[in-house]
């Protein structure tokens, strides 16, 4: 999960308001997130969440806010994740949740170049026979999440 510490605290919140501006914020867990870009209906307004939790992520597929509309979505991916040496940050296509009899559910990604990503370490992978996958988001799902009215 993220992390803040009161020392990075930017100002102080309105009385009315829950909202809270920080200088940084600290990652300590080396587990795939979901960076979402939001735009507004009527401003056109951009704005960026960066999402730890997958149920989070899934929660704001299914109640994003009136107002806002999901215009991207990214996956920044730990080097033991990504295979590389760094931090990654690529296009998400797919996100599902794969289920195995011995290994439960583990999430999947595909990103942009045909790239597949997963949670479970390699040789588990090896090991894993998918009975049943989930898709949970698909790129081309974002023309059909347009705010309610």
């Amino acid at each position: 999960m993220f992390r803040t510490h009161t020392s990075t605290l930017l100002g102080s919140p309105a009385v009315e308001s829950d909202c809270f501006h920080w200088g940084c914020i600290e990652h300590s867990l080396a587990l795939p997130w979901f960076y979402v870009t939001l735009i507004g209906d009527e401003t056109q307004t951009t704005t960026m969440l960066q999402v730890m939790d997958p149920k989070t992520f899934i929660e704001l597929l299914e109640q994003h806010q009136k107002s806002l509309q999901i215009k991207e979505v990214q996956l920044v991916t730990p080097p033991h994740i990504n295979g590389g040496s760094l931090w990654q940050m690529e296009k998400l296509l797919e996100f599902s949740y794969g289920h195995d009899l011995k290994l439960g559910s583990f999430e999947f990604y595909e990103v942009e170049g045909g790239y597949f990503y997963t949670t479970l370490e390699r040789d588990q992978l090896r090991d894993a026979v998918v009975l049943e996958k989930t898709i949970i988001y698909r790129r081309s799902m974002l023309q059909h999440l347009a705010p309610t009215p």
